[in-house]
């Protein structure tokens, strides 16, 4: 979603007075219809096997909202994810907690009634 506030485009009105209007306006219409390139930047993905079928899932997350801040001293990192995944082939519930550092590499990881690969 690309929000545009009224003020600035009242501003860019008033500087630009000779067709560069145009120009702005099809940037916006552009970011519209095409996805930014930095979307694979935002998710992570993550391969979990369950060790009651075998059947190996892959899960992506969202940097911003599904890793949270770690606050307290005595856990290792900077950021945690903690997820719950259903495996949908036989219903086995597989908890993953992960640490990461400042530039998400995994630090610590730990996968119950599963397995995280590579």
């Amino acid at each position: 979603m690309i929000r545009i506030g009224i003020s600035g485009i009242i501003s860019y009105i008033l500087i630009n007075k000779y067709g560069v209007i145009i120009l702005k306006i099809l940037e916006i219409i552009k970011g519209l219809f095409s996805g930014s390139k930095s979307d694979k930047d935002k998710m992570l993905s993550f391969k979990v096997k369950c060790k009651k079928c075998s059947n190996t899932n892959e899960i992506k997350v969202l940097k911003t909202y599904d890793i949270a801040t770690v606050y307290e001293d005595d856990q290792p990192g900077n950021y945690r994810l903690k997820k719950y995944v259903v495996c949908p082939d036989c219903y086995n519930k597989i908890h993953l907690e992960i640490f990461f550092d400042k530039r998400y590499k995994i630090l610590s990881s730990e996968c119950n009634n599963g397995e995280l690969l590579d």
